[in-house]
C-alpha cells in the first residue's frame, strides 16, 4: 500500500513540478479521455442499462459522467489534502503542501479541457450542455489565473472551490439510475441525497470558505503586494458571484425536480 501511495505522490510530483505547465494541461487531458476506453468495456460487462437500454448519445453522456465522478473523487481528496491538514501556510509560513494543490489544479485543467471538446462534439444531446461550457470556460480561467500568480493564497482559494465537487457523484448516480431503476425507492433516496450534499457543498460551503479562508490573516499576508491583493479581492468577488448564481440555479433544478420525485407515486420497476 505504501509503495502504491508513493507511486502516486511520484506521479503528482512529476506533473507539478517537472512537467511545463501547458504541457501538464495536456497530459491530464490526456489521461481523462483515456479512462472512457476502461469506462465503455467495464460498462459493457456490468451494467445492462449501458448495453441494453441507451442510444448512441446517452452512451457518450454515460461515459462522461463515469469520467466526472473519477475526477470529482480525485479532485475533492486532493484539494482536501492539499488545504486542510496544511497549517503553516495559514500563520504565514511556507505552503508546505503548494506542490500538491498545484497537481490539483492541473489535474482539474486537464478535465476542462478533455470535457469542453466532449460537450462541443455533443452539445445537442448531452444535458446541460451551454451551463457545463459556461462553467468549464469560468473553471478553467481561474485555475489559470491562480497558477499564474503562483502563491499559497490564490491557489488555496481556489482549491477551495473544487471541494465543491462532493455532490458531483450523487448528481451523476441519479443519472445512472434514472434509465432503469426511476421507480424503485434507490431512486428517490439518491435524489434526495443529490439535494441535502448539493445545499450543503455547495450553497452553504462557498460563502463559509470564502470567509474562513480570508480569516487566515497569515495567508493574506502572504500576497506579495497590494496590487496583488487588490486583484485576487476583486477577482474572487466576481467568480464567485458568477458560479454562486450558476450553483443556485442548478439548485433551482435540482428543487424542483426532488418535489415532483416525492409527490410520485411508487412504481414497481419494469
Amino acid at each position: 500500500m505504501e509503495m502504491a501511495w508513493g507511486g502516486v505522490e511520484n506521479a503528482l510530483r512529476y506533473l507539478s513540478e517537472q512537467l511545463p505547465t501547458y504541457q501538464a494541461y495536456w497530459v491530464a487531458a490526456g489521461g481523462w479521455a483515456f479512462l472512457l476506453v476502461p469506462f465503455h468495456f467495464g460498462s459493457l460487462l456490468v451494467s445492462s442499462t449501458y448495453g441494453k437500454h441507451l442510444n448512441s448519445a446517452q452512451r457518450v453522456e454515460w461515459l462522461s459522467r463515469c469520467v466526472s465522478t473519477v475526477h470529482a473523487v480525485v479532485v475533492f481528496t486532493t484539494m482536501f489534502l492539499a488545504i486542510f491538514p496544511e497549517t503553516s501556510a495559514y500563520t504565514g509560513g511556507e505552503y508546505e503542501r503548494f506542490w500538491l494543490c498545484r497537481a490539483g489544479h492541473l489535474l482539474a485543467m486537464g478535465y476542462f479541457l478533455y470535457d469542453f471538446i466532449l460537450v462541443v462534439l455533443n452539445v445537442r444531446t448531452i444535458t446541460a450542455g451551454p451551463s457545463t461550457l459556461f462553467h468549464h470556460v469560468v473553471g478553467a480561467f481561474v485555475v489559470r489565473t491562480a497558477l499564474n500568480m503562483g502563491h499559497a493564497m490564490p491557489l488555496i482559494w481556489s482549491g477551495g472551490t473544487f471541494l465543491t465537487e462532493i455532490s458531483t457523484p450523487l448528481v451523476n448516480w441519479r443519472w445512472f439510475l434514472y434509465f432503469k431503476h426511476r421507480n424503485e425507492p434507490l431512486y428517490k433516496v439518491c435524489g434526495i441525497s443529490m439535494t441535502v450534499v448539493f445545499f450543503l457543498g455547495r450553497i452553504v460551503f462557498m460563502p463559509v470558505f470564502l470567509f474562513y479562508i480570508y480569516a487566515q490573516k497569515g495567508l493574506v499576508d502572504s500576497l506579495p503586494s497590494q496590487a496583488d491583493a487588490f486583484f485576487l479581492g476583486s477577482f474572487a468577488s466576481i467568480f464567485y458571484a458568477v458560479l454562486y448564481a450558476l450553483n443556485i440555479y442548478w439548485f433551482s433544478l435540482i428543487v424542483k425536480g426532488a418535489i415532483k420525485l416525492l409527490k410520485e407515486p411508487e412504481k414497481k420497476s419494469t
